[in-house]
């Protein structure tokens, strides 16, 4: 796997303490 480290992804994402990567909701209607 390649590494992650896209600017749109922390955007997208949330790393959460175990170093998971889960998507956000768009909560923006």
């Amino acid at each position: 796997g390649e590494p992650v480290r896209h600017p749109q992804i922390k955007e997208m994402f949330d790393k959460k303490p175990d170093g998971r990567y889960q998507p956000k909701r768009q909560s923006r209607h």
